[in-house]
């Protein structure tokens, strides 16, 4: 088991001991009994200091917490330095460089998590308006300069994401948390009009809405992507992610018509059992668990979505569960959103805002 890996290893049990209100001393013990991974090559939300550091915000553990904090302000300051010199140089971005998982985007959500830095959340925040903008060669400034795995011929010309994992539905829900929290930067709105409206521009309804996770060069110039097929409905790249970002982003500009549209999409994808279908697994990042816990936040603000819950909490258990633990794709993510999911309660230490799903 890793040892200081968000997701798969000890910092999601630290969590879900927390959350079940048992001692999570033993598990912390185990992540810190070698030294904390800090190079910013290396680390990310989900790996290494910045997941070891979130873990520890919930147990009362301080000592080591301020440590970490001042290392992690250290590397997201060398991130964005390292934006910054990639902007000078006019090359796009590797999506690692903005997203959830891997990037600024997660670093912008321990940040906000935290409160004890704004001036660099402001920073961060700064970056992903700035990559917003459209550039020169007429692409946003988000679109990756390969493919959704990596370097592909296939992909030669890079593409856009729209998932809420590796995609720009993560940036456009983190500056919408950042909004509703009063912590506003330059062109703030601006820039989530427009990722609103780009993702807005690759929607499909045939006759269910639903949203492609990636785009093509000929798609974003044509504007149209509908020679894909459908993504599975999950909260990492598909309709369900897609359809809460622009919820948050909805409630951020108090937009009551984008709150319904974003609303009506997701309960259309939950109402169709076509697309839910497609889903293989019971996990957090790819299955049941994950579409479960995103139409359990959504409904707080679209009533009819709880009507989908019995029927979402019963595919899940439909689904051979994990065994190994881990919280993205193992047992310790199912076992919170099922807990959230039977109890009707919110996370007591806040575990879903990793997942760009709190509120």
């Amino acid at each position: 088991m890793r040892l200081q890996s968000l997701a798969e290893g000890i910092p999601g049990l630290v969590l879900l001991a927390a959350e079940r209100e048992e001692s999570p001393r033993p598990w912390v013990a185990r992540m810190l009994s070698e030294p904390v991974m800090v190079h910013p090559d290396d680390v990310s939300l989900f790996e290494g200091a910045p997941a070891v550091a979130l873990a520890l915000s919930v147990t009362g553990e301080s000592g080591i917490l301020t440590s970490l904090d001042t290392q992690i302000a250290t590397l997201t300051k060398r991130r964005l330095e390292a934006a910054a010199q990639r902007q000078q140089r006019g090359d796009p971005p590797h999506k690692s460089e903005f997203d959830l998982i891997s990037g600024l985007t997660g670093l912008g959500v321990y940040l906000l998590h935290r409160g004890q830095n704004l001036q660099l959340l402001h920073a961060v925040l700064t970056y992903l308006v700035d990559l917003t903008r459209t550039r020169s060669n007429g692409r946003p400034g988000w679109w990756a300069t390969d493919g959704p795995t990596g370097p592909d011929p296939a992909w030669r010309d890079g593409h856009g994401n729209l998932g809420m994992a590796h995609g720009i539905a993560g940036p456009l829900t983190l500056l919408a948390l950042a909004m509703r929290r009063g912590i506003v930067v330059a062109d703030h709105a601006k820039a989530m009009r427009r990722l609103c409206a780009w993702i807005d521009l690759h929607r499909q309804d045939d006759p269910h809405p639903w949203w492609p996770g990636t785009v093509t060069l000929r798609e974003h110039t044509l504007g149209v992507s509908r020679y894909r097929e459908r993504p599975r409905p999950s909260w990492c790249e598909g309709t369900p992610g897609i359809a809460r970002a622009l919820q948050m982003a909805g409630i951020a500009l108090e937009d009551q018509e984008l709150q319904h549209t974003a609303g009506t999409a997701l309960l259309s994808c939950l109402s169709d059992e076509d697309q839910l279908a497609l889903l293989e697994d019971a996990s957090l990042c790819h299955g049941w668990a994950g579409v479960l816990h995103t139409a359990w936040r959504a409904g707080h603000h679209a009533p009819a979505l709880r009507d989908t819950l019995p029927r979402l909490l019963a595919g899940y258990h439909s689904t051979t569960l994990p065994e190994e633990p881990g919280f993205l794709t193992g047992s310790t993510g199912t076992a919170l959103a099922e807990r959230v999911a039977t109890t009707g309660l919110p996370p007591a230490t806040g575990w879903d805002a990793v997942l760009l799903l709190n509120e």
